[in-house]
């Protein structure tokens, strides 16, 4: 996607969560590798203007009426998101008061912080089923705390987006590709 996870934080997860207790070295190293694969999935965009041409005119572009039938689908994987999101963040700040905790004696803590690195771990692999399920839709997610998405269209012989947030009733806005929500225009 054109907006990469690590910008908008849908995954955001500090890497040194994954590194204080070094005898985790499994499941650090799968929540490691899990979060790239969630990174470089959501770093693919064909619909980014900097991809040729010839890549982009496989892509699918949407009517406002085509999208705006999809939204109440698209609605409930995006509350799903945030639902998980959400968990992980609260994972992520109990992982970091345990952290602050062992560094004078953190055996007594083994446990603890390998639950919420596994519980990571499954918020990580929920969010990479959710992204893919969205992208199955043809839309893209560009902020998943808002609920943004934005649809490939073409408007006066132009690529655009139809663009849409969590609890808009309708798709009203548009905006050029590289313009982005601040460009967002009436339809």
């Amino acid at each position: 996607m054109y907006l990469y996870l690590c910008n908008f934080n849908a995954c955001a997860m500090p890497f040194s969560v994954l590194f204080f207790m070094r005898n985790m070295k499994r499941c650090t190293y799968k929540a490691m590798q899990t979060r790239h694969d969630m990174l470089s999935f959501t770093s693919s965009n064909t619909h980014h203007p900097q991809y040729k041409e010839s890549e982009r005119s496989m892509a699918h572009y949407f009517t406002r009426d085509e999208a705006e039938a999809l939204l109440p689908q698209i609605t409930v994987v995006l509350l799903k998101i945030q639902e998980h999101r959400q968990a992980m963040q609260r994972s992520e700040e109990e992982l970091s008061a345990l952290r602050a905790q062992s560094i004078n004696n953190g055996h007594h803590l083994h446990e603890r912080v390998e639950r919420l690195q596994k519980t990571l771990v499954e918020h990580i692999e929920a969010l990479q089923t959710l992204a893919r399920e969205l992208r199955q839709f043809g839309c893209e997610l560009k902020d998943p705390d808002t609920g943004l998405i934005d649809f490939l269209s073409i408007r006066g012989g132009r690529e655009i987006y139809l663009c849409w947030r969590l609890g808009e009733e309708r798709i009203n806005f548009w905006h050029y590709l590289d313009a982005g929500f601040m460009g967002r225009q009436p339809l």
